[in-house]
């Protein structure tokens, strides 16, 4: 795993022993498990004796009776080690590969060696791998990503199946196969191929298939990373953006040095930095420090806020001590606005003051930024502080400052980000993806403020311990990263975070907007729910100021009809949605996971709220009847296309927010119909929407939101997928429905039936 950059301080390295066993025989990926005598199946289902039985270079026959189970053992590990490392990179890359050229013999301190696994060829030659692909022709470009996206899928596959049924309370299988060590370095190798597959092929090539994603083979990171004080949703979030390349980065850079308690955290969500307002404390520098606080006066904010002024503090240092001073943004005014997380202590729920210490520190910080609000050598400095400059009360002025976020961040000189994680790291002589990564893993880079604070700033910059470094220098030095150098995964991934957010007003279109703050609220939090909307509508650029003079029970209604143009593919996320007529189609919170697990695509058709619901045209869809619903709760309904005698299946979304079958009520609704993503054809698969249709005016159907769904042609790919699920299934009728599909001459029920309809037509789903 050395074709990974090291971070400056490397923690303890994971060593992966090479096992021996020869060089792989560089014919076909598949198949090459039969060439070895052995039963896959069986294998990994722990009968290490019956699944081994003569190779096709061992006449001798049979030898599985000689040899013991560990011994038997040793030999399976040899063989996966051989097929699902150095066959994958054979398969892939296109040639035979020379074990020896991939690997090392290390020397310990105790006198002990052994062979281990380097990969400090792999980028070399998988940049020669790359040219002779750019370099073919496209039909053997589309010859060679089948091969490759089968290998990769099915080597993949067979690793998550190994750490399937390995021993544990759930399984009968009486042996590990592979130890952490090694499927952690074949997760990781393949992960890395199909990065640089996606970066090789054309996108009509690589599109055409996606590999399974199954990498997430790094079970010996996990409780090792969490016992350190690692926090399980930021394992979560790494895997997500970095997959186990990037997991096992992180895990080199040491556990972390700003110590909270992830004890109540989950992969889905991190608890440590909810603030409780009732026992908050505000930090001094050091602890044994109790210096007094200076405040901004509460009166004096909300008199500047009232004339339509940013209130701004002044910081000055002179003989007559530390002093603290509220003043009014005029034009030129230079000043930093800072970027915290409350957690750390720079907050105060109970006045707008610091402690003298914090705001010398805060003084001394912004002065070395150099050329901003102040310069080396001035007396005073201008900042904005949410905790100093945002009044507790009344409302109307902390409704205020909020409503004028935007602005007190764009006219900024600079904001500058502190994070009691960044701040205890030296940044000097510290690589540019090492830095990203460590702001990647900050408590800032997961509170839903700071990317709204991020957004609108015209220069970010990070406070380390030793100095701060501005996000433009890090991203320049990203952009000239060459695509196989160690650096340029763990950099060029953890700059794509950070350019989601910072510039993401600057989008041309609401839509593109809204689809790129989809993607960074994902791992987002606050402690108050009814902030989200607030935040959210502010990045937008859509009517704060409806959100804010809502009540909390309503603020989401207020943040959707505020919207001028909402994406389409709004219809297509999972996760609750809300209860309230006419607003059954949206999301009710933007912070659920279930609802941004899915990206939201600005590349639709555009929606727009009115009060009859979302205006939406241009999605294929079917009015049904003869409706039922499957006795089975993870059963399907099926109907046959009128115009092409085609079977669909619809199955109710993975989540549990759409409710039973018999509560979205398909059996009992008169006029059902269908929307559609996308067209259903050549076994491809479509999100869609149930409705039930109660009204037509103007040539415009009126329904109501019933259920989010997915659908797939009987016979087609998915359809085999699901398997025993897309089987037939009991029909659940209501009275009058059975009545109306009963056929009295031939004594059977009539099929469930779709009539198209086009994308022309409009519709209000309610």
């Amino acid at each position: 795993m050395d074709h990974l950059p090291s971070p400056q301080n490397q923690y303890n390295s994971i060593q992966v022993p090479d096992l021996g066993g020869g060089d792989y025989d560089a014919r076909e990926f598949h198949g090459y498990d039969k060439r070895c005598g052995w039963d896959v199946k069986r294998l990994v289902a722990g009968d290490v004796h019956g699944a081994y039985s003569a190779r096709e270079h061992e006449p001798e026959g049979p030898r599985q009776h000689i040899l013991s189970t560990e011994n038997l053992t040793a030999k399976a590990a040899q063989f996966f080690q051989t097929w699902l490392f150095f066959g994958a990179l054979t398969e892939v890359l296109g040639c035979p590969i020379d074990r020896s050229g991939y690997s090392v013999v290390l020397r310990f301190e105790d006198g002990s060696e052994g062979s281990y696994i380097s990969t400090k060829r792999l980028l070399p030659d998988i940049q020669k791998w790359t040219s002779r692909v750019k370099e073919s022709s496209h039909e053997e470009q589309t010859q060679s990503w089948e091969r490759t996206r089968k290998c990769l899928n099915d080597a993949a596959l067979i690793l998550e199946s190994i750490k399937e049924n390995e021993p544990s309370t759930t399984s009968t299988a009486s042996c590990v196969l592979l130890s952490d060590e090694i499927s952690l370095s074949i997760a990781i190798l393949l992960f890395t191929l199909n990065f640089y597959a996606y970066m090789a092929y054309p996108e009509d090539i690589y599109g055409s298939g996606a590999v399974v994603s199954v990498f997430g083979r790094s079970s010996i990171l996990r409780p090792r990373m969490v016992k350190a004080g690692w926090c399980p949703a930021l394992l979560a979030r790494l895997n997500n953006r970095f997959g186990p390349p990037g997991l096992y980065y992180a895990y080199l850079l040491g556990p972390p040095l700003a110590i909270k308690s992830h004890s109540a955290c989950t992969p889905e969500k991190c608890l440590a930095n909810f603030v409780d307002e009732e026992s908050y404390r505000t930090l001094h520098v050091t602890e044994t420090c109790s210096c007094e606080h200076l405040d901004a006066p509460q009166q004096r904010l909300v008199d500047i806020l009232r004339a339509g002024q940013i209130p701004l503090v002044s910081l000055a240092d002179g003989n007559d001590g530390f002093s603290l001073a509220v003043v009014p943004y005029e034009q030129d005014m230079r000043y930093v606005a800072l970027s915290h997380v409350w957690s750390d202590g720079l907050g105060n729920p109970y006045q707008n003051s610091l402690p003298i210490c914090q705001l010398r520190s805060l003084r001394e910080r912004v002065g070395n930024l150099g050329g901003t609000a102040a310069t080396e050598g001035s007396a005073s400095c201008l900042i904005w502080m949410d905790s100093l400059c945002v009044p507790l009360a009344p409302e109307s002025s902390r409704y205020t400052a909020i409503m004028a976020m935007q602005k007190t961040y764009e006219m900024a000189d600079a904001v500058l980000v502190l994070d009691a994680q960044l701040t205890r790291i030296v940044a000097s002589d510290t690589s540019h993806e090492e830095i990203l990564m460590r702001v990647f893993c900050s408590s800032w880079m997961t509170r839903l403020w700071t990317m709204q604070e991020a957004a609108f700033a015209s220069r970010l910059y990070f406070q380390f311990a030793d100095k701060p470094i501005e996000y433009s220098s890090l991203s320049r030095a990203v952009k000239r990263e060459r695509e196989h150098a160690p650096a340029f995964f763990i950099a060029n991934r953890a700059d794509a975070s950070l350019r989601a957010i910072f510039g993401t007003p600057r989008f041309p279109s609401q839509v593109e907007r809204f689809s790129a703050l989809w993607s960074a609220l994902r791992w987002r939090s606050t402690t108050k729910e009814r902030d989200v909307p607030v935040c959210v509508a502010t990045l937008l650029g859509s009517n704060v100021r409806k959100v804010l003079e809502t009540v909390d029970e309503e603020k989401m209604q207020a943040f959707w009809s505020g919207i001028e143009e909402i994406p389409s593919s709004i219809l297509w996320v999972g996760g609750p949605r809300l209860k309230t007529s006419n607003f059954r189609w949206a999301p009710s919170s933007l912070l659920d996971p279930r609802t941004l697990r899915a990206p939201l695509s600005h590349r639709c058709i555009s929606a727009y709220w009115s009060t009859s619901g979302l205006f939406v045209q241009g999605l294929p869809g079917y009015r049904l009847s003869n409706t039922w619903i499957p006795k089975l709760e993870d059963g399907c309904f099926c109907f046959k296309a009128a115009d092409s005698g085609q079977i669909y299946k619809v199955f109710k979304s993975g989540d549990d927010v759409n409710g039973t079958w018999v509560d979205i009520g398909l059996h009992w609704i008169q006029k059902p119909a269908l929307l559609l993503e996308k067209e259903v054809t050549g076994g491809n698969l479509s999100s869609g929407v149930l409705v039930g249709e109660y009204a037509t005016i103007g040539g415009t159907i009126r329904t109501t939101w019933l259920a989010l769904v997915s659908v797939f042609e009987e016979g087609g790919y998915y359809d085999r997928l699901m398997g025993a699920k897309s089987f037939g299934t009991q029909k659940l009728y209501t009275k009058d429905k059975h009545a109306a599909a009963f056929n009295i001459e031939t004594g059977e029920l009539a099929e469930a039936r779709g009539e198209r309809i086009g994308a022309e037509q409009t519709w209000y789903i309610s």
